[in-house]
């Protein structure tokens, strides 16, 4: 635990005087989530689990965070800060479901339209992410591409499952988790874009991001690695 502490205040260091050279951001993306499994026992069973998780299916996200930015020459920049973020994916969809009460016993069957006849559950994590990233633009326009990489070290918040049904949804939270999760990741992150500066104290920017879960969610003989792509659009205003 002190380990991760002091790992998380090495990065606020970057948070210090404004000054012309830096700038903070808000930022909201969209992302598509999906988890790879890596299986290290090579066993029938265990590749029988893995088999059977072929039929989850990839699931759409949201992240929304606060960023400083300090920049170090003309072209470099790092950012830090805090990135609210969901990822996960959806189970098996089972349809055609009957239930013991429609039967009437003689071999009848009887619709009841009040219970579900198609269930898909789907698994949604949050987490709490400060990013540390290193920025590198092109150009001396209004328009500036840029490539980003770095790491996020990431805090799990909490589990929320879905239940959906063709007569309706249901969602729980929970933070409870089993003893072999890994409430803490690290993840890696790259990405590339296009700045746009619609004044001389603001910018917009829009791109395409990639992340990884390096640390498996478990500790289990099937590591869990969560993955995801998306589009991020923020708004950057300079100090």
């Amino acid at each position: 635990m002190q380990l991760r502490l002091l790992l998380i205040a090495s990065l606020f260091p970057l948070i210090a005087t404004s000054q012309n050279s830096s700038s903070i951001d808000f930022v909201f993306g969209l992302d598509c989530s999906y988890r790879n499994l890596i299986n290290s026992e090579e066993t029938e069973f265990h590749q029988v689990l893995i088999n059977s998780r072929e039929v989850e299916t990839k699931k759409l996200n949201w992240n929304i965070g606060f960023f400083y930015n300090k920049q170090l020459t003309k072209t470099i920049f790092i950012k830090s800060g805090f990135r609210l973020a969901t990822i996960g994916y959806k189970g098996e969809k089972l349809t055609g479901i009957r239930w013991g009460s429609e039967h009437d016993g003689n071999g009848g069957y009887q619709f009841d339209p009040t219970l579900p006849h198609e269930i898909q559950n789907v698994y949604e994590y949050w987490f709490i992410e400060i990013p540390l990233e290193g920025r590198m633009e092109f150009g001396k326009g209004k328009l500036k591409p840029f490539v980003e990489f770095g790491f996020a070290p990431s805090i799990y918040l909490s589990l929320r499952t879905i239940q959906l049904t063709d007569i309706g949804n249901e969602s729980n939270f929970s933070s409870a988790k089993p003893d072999t999760f890994n409430s803490f990741q690290l993840v890696g992150i790259g990405s590339f874009g296009i700045n746009y500066n619609i004044s001389a104290n603001f910018q917009i920017y829009l791109n395409p991001a990639f992340r990884y879960y390096i640390t498996s969610l478990n500790n289990d003989s099937i590591s869990e690695h969560f993955y995801n792509y998306g589009l991020d659009l923020g708004i950057r205003k300079k100090l």
